[in-house]
């Protein structure tokens, strides 16, 4: 989905398995429109299974836990944050993922650390808000798979709390708390403990000390591997929509302001 504020960033190979997923993954509408049909997105607790799983305990929370999301801003108390694929059902959006992120459009990704909601309202394509909120139906909820420790999803969320209004930090402020729980295809670390890029596993002979000259901190989707020449480079066309959102950035690397 393309935002008109925000520029697209396209897919390409090594993206790693989760991004943005708390912030990209889900769009909000200010008035919760009524579900569709599929059943679902419905309680489906029969009256023998109350009290049998206990929805909170089967993703080790408990009820009293509390939930956050970072992403769109501007949404009040009350409002429901829909997935993408339940806004393109209602006429609202369309299915492609926004930024080329991959993620999964018929949740809604939560997370339980503060830190993590953060970063990714400060990824959004504006500066995005903080919210408090509920899973809708608590049933729904389950562990998200590529973000185990810290994220979760949801067939969809109800805002109960306004935490923090467009969230403007550096992209590194934004990054680290996220960071270490990012993973390319085989489950290796995203970034080193310093914040250096690690070789995506379709990078055959990419070098990590040739990486980490290209500067800490880095947005790794904006980093191409180039196999003719076996050397990562910045790839411009995506690294300068994030310029534009973090300034910083272009002084981050001597090689900033080539084009890959």
């Amino acid at each position: 989905m393309t935002y008109p504020d925000s520029p697209v960033i396209h897919p390409y190979s090594s993206l790693p398995k989760i991004i943005s997923a708390l912030s990209y993954g889900s769009l909000c509408v200010r008035e919760p429109w009524p579900l569709h049909p599929g059943a679902h997105l419905r309680e489906t607790v029969s009256r023998g299974d109350r009290g049998a799983m206990d929805p909170y305990r089967a993703v080790n929370r408990t009820s009293g836990t509390t939930f956050w999301h970072g992403g769109t801003p501007g949404l009040d108390v009350g409002d429901e944050i829909l997935s993408r694929n339940h806004l393109y059902q209602l006429g609202a959006g369309n299915r492609s993922s926004p930024r080329g992120v991959d993620d999964d459009g018929s949740v809604v990704y939560i997370t339980d650390s503060l830190a993590v909601a953060r970063g990714y309202a400060a990824l959004y394509a504006t500066p995005g808000d903080v919210y408090e909120v509920r899973p809708q139906p608590a049933s729904s909820l389950r562990i998200d798979d590529d973000l185990k420790v810290v994220s979760l999803t949801a067939a969809r969320a109800r805002i109960v709390g306004v935490a923090e209004r467009e969230v403007q930090v550096t992209y590194e402020q934004a990054v680290r708390p996220i960071a270490p729980h990012l993973t390319w295809e085989d489950d290796s670390p995203v970034y080193t403990s310093e914040g250096f890029v690690t070789p995506a596993p379709n990078w055959a002979h990419a070098d990590p000390g040739q990486l980490a000259e290209l500067g800490s901190w880095l947005p790794h989707v904006g980093i191409r591997y180039i196999e003719r020449t076996r050397r990562c480079v910045i790839y411009w066309p995506v690294m300068a929509t994030y310029v534009a959102r973090f300034p910083e950035l272009a002084n981050r690397s001597p090689h900033m302001h080539r084009r890959a």
